[in-house]
């Protein structure tokens, strides 16, 4: 813990070189890292509600039962803690090599964006909105029509080279 800042609520690092690792603050709730490339790990700080992690080193994610938000991009992550996250919420996935996503009850959101090793998104039972883009082996949605129907939105776009029209796009949720 660092003694002089005890009530510091928000921490945003971004492009700093030489930061090495985050410190444990105990009353931390929001903590954001960006372009921070010597930082490989994050301390699993209990009560943290919102985690934004890009293009660092990190690899794992630390299963932290508060997180009601988690951001990773650019990053080597190629797990993510399941049954820790109670709380989670909102889960962004962009350019990260997570090969499979675990079952989250609470999340509403979910959005992942070229995930290429990514080969099935689990059932959901809280989604309200799903976005799937060009996540290249992902072939199926578990989701029928109905359950699309009724979520606040869903876009599911694959690359270029597999669609023949935008429209398919769209509607064809088993590819």
């Amino acid at each position: 813990m660092i003694p002089w800042l005890p009530g510091l609520l928000d921490l945003s690092c971004t492009d700093c070189p030489m930061i090495e690792r985050i410190p444990f603050i105990r009353e931390l709730q929001r903590l954001e890292i960006c372009r921070c490339e010597r930082i490989h790990e994050i301390p699993e700080i209990q009560g943290l509600q919102r985690l934004s992690v890009g293009y660092c080193p990190v690899t794992q994610i630390p299963g932290i039962s508060t997180l009601s938000a988690l951001s990773i991009e650019g990053c080597a992550v190629t797990k993510i803690p399941g049954m820790e996250f109670e709380s989670l919420n909102l889960l962004s996935l962009t350019n990260c090599p997570v090969p499979k996503l675990q079952f989250y009850d609470s999340l509403t959101m979910l959005q992942v964006e070229k995930c290429n090793i990514l080969t099935r998104i689990p059932h959901l039972p809280k989604i309200e909105m799903l976005s799937i883009v060009e996540c290249q082996n992902v072939r199926s949605l578990p989701y029928s029509d109905r359950e699309i129907q009724g979520m606040e939105f869903f876009e599911y776009v694959k690359t270029g080279a597999d669609t023949d029209s935008e429209d398919e796009n769209e509607e064809n949720y088993d590819v």
